[in-house]
């Protein structure tokens, strides 16, 4: 169907398109509202700034399709093939792209608030700059089955303040700058993810993988962080004040000069880790393992570490004042 036959049908009433093959068709600024293209074929389909609410995407074919500066507000692509498709400035408010596949798709400056992305792949999709206020990325089942897959995407400065990730594949993902806070980030997988300059404050990421994650100067105040995974992660000069780090596994990771004021680190295992010139004023670090931690310089003024596990530490130059030992001794 050619984009003329299309248009004119739609101007006599007619709305329901499904099935139809559309490949290359080329509606750039055209109004399509509630239209119904579901399962259609737009292979290269153009839809620059085309005015598309309500539309009915799902299951269509959309690789490589072009709908830039598009309006999708509530349009449902669910199931949809977004692969390497252009939506540059789109907007995609409350949009349901649902398992939806968006392989080195660009988003690039897109508005997705409150979009619904469960069990969508955006592997290495590019998001930078992109819009993503409370939006749902979580687990579309309990199972976990269809957790969205945002490995390798580009996030680089992108607002994802109060989104639900819990469970997403991050994995390696460019993070940097990115705004996350208030997001629910538990069960996420991090590692190898860059977060540096990201904010994370009050941010949930209980249970969350940071392994080798970069978060050099990255804000995690008052972030939850239970039992979260932070193997060999570098977190120089990161903030983590009244953070809550329970039962964190951060072995061989490095906390160099990060604010750490007032952080709850009772039995977090730092065993190895690099805690040089950290400020640890007021930490509860009750039965947490420092074995062969490198403490210099640390600022451990009113710290708890009853039952603390030092052994091996080196503590030169460690500020030591009104601080319980492991002992029990206050010094």
């Amino acid at each position: 169907m050619e984009a003329a036959e299309l248009l004119q049908r739609y101007s006599q009433g007619e709305s329901d398109f499904s099935g139809q093959d559309l490949r290359g068709v080329r509606l750039n600024q055209a109004d399509l509202i509630n239209v119904n293209l579901s399962r259609c074929d737009l292979h290269s389909a153009e839809f620059v700034f085309a005015y598309l609410s309500r539309v009915n995407f799902q299951e269509a074919k959309l690789n490589q399709a072009n709908l830039s500066g598009a309006y999708l507000a509530q349009a449902n692509l669910s199931a949809s093939d977004l692969n390497a498709a252009q939506l540059h400035g789109s907007v995609l408010y409350r949009a349901n792209l649902s398992r939806a596949h968006a392989i080195f798709a660009n988003f690039l400056d897109a508005s997705l608030v409150e979009a619904n992305l469960q069990g969508a792949n955006l592997s290495s999709a590019t998001l930078r700059g992109a819009c993503l206020r409370n939006a749902n990325l979580g687990k579309a089942t309990k199972g976990g089955s269809e957790r969205v897959n945002l490995r390798r995407a580009d996030l680089q400065g992108a607002d994802l303040q109060g989104a639900d990730l819990r469970g997403a594949d991050l994995c390696w993902a460019d993070l940097r700058r990115a705004n996350l806070r208030g997001a629910k980030l538990q069960n996420c997988h991090l590692a190898n993810a860059n977060l540096s300059h990201a904010i994370l404050d009050e941010a949930n990421l209980n249970e969350a993988d940071l392994s080798q994650a970069i978060l050099h100067r990255t804000q995690l105040n008052l972030a939850q962080l239970v039992r979260a995974v932070l193997l060999e992660t570098d977190c120089t000069d990161a903030q983590f004040q009244q953070a809550n780090l329970t039962e964190a596994k951060a072995s061989k990771a490095i906390f160099l000069r990060c604010q750490m004021d007032e952080a709850k680190c009772a039995r977090a295992d730092f065993t190895l880790t690099n805690l040089c010139q950290a400020r640890l004023s007021q930490a509860v670090l009750h039965e947490a393992y420092l074995t062969k931690a490198d403490l210099r310089d640390a600022d451990l003024s009113h710290a708890n570490l009853a039952r603390a596990d030092i052994g091996g530490a080196n503590l030169n130059g460690v500020i030591l004042r009104h601080t319980t030992m492991p002992d029990g001794r206050i010094t």
